[in-house]
């Protein structure tokens, strides 16, 4: 019967940080962030800016932020396909 089924509770969309390159000097903007994504539900969008423009991963599951400056500050996020949003990472 249908009430029988189980509710599958949902996990939270999690970002995290998995690689990054710092700037090679001063004023330079040649660095990178590399993001991973889970929980939720998949495909992933990715957000350097707090989530005011998300784009597609770059592979599976991540996301390669290039073009990363020293004085810029950096909130990232994760968005799953059910338009849920992981906490900044900073």
């Amino acid at each position: 019967a249908i009430g029988d089924q189980p509710v599958l509770a949902r996990t939270a969309v999690v970002a995290a940080v998995a690689a990054q390159r710092n700037i090679s000097c001063f004023n330079a903007n040649d660095g990178t962030i590399e993001v991973t994504a889970n929980g939720g539900s998949a495909p992933y969008t990715f957000s350097d800016n707090n989530g005011g423009q998300y784009l597609p991963p770059t592979s599976t599951n991540t996301r390669l932020f290039t073009g990363v400056a020293a004085n810029r500050p950096y909130k990232i996020r994760a968005k799953d396909n059910c338009g849920c949003e992981s906490k900044p990472i900073q």
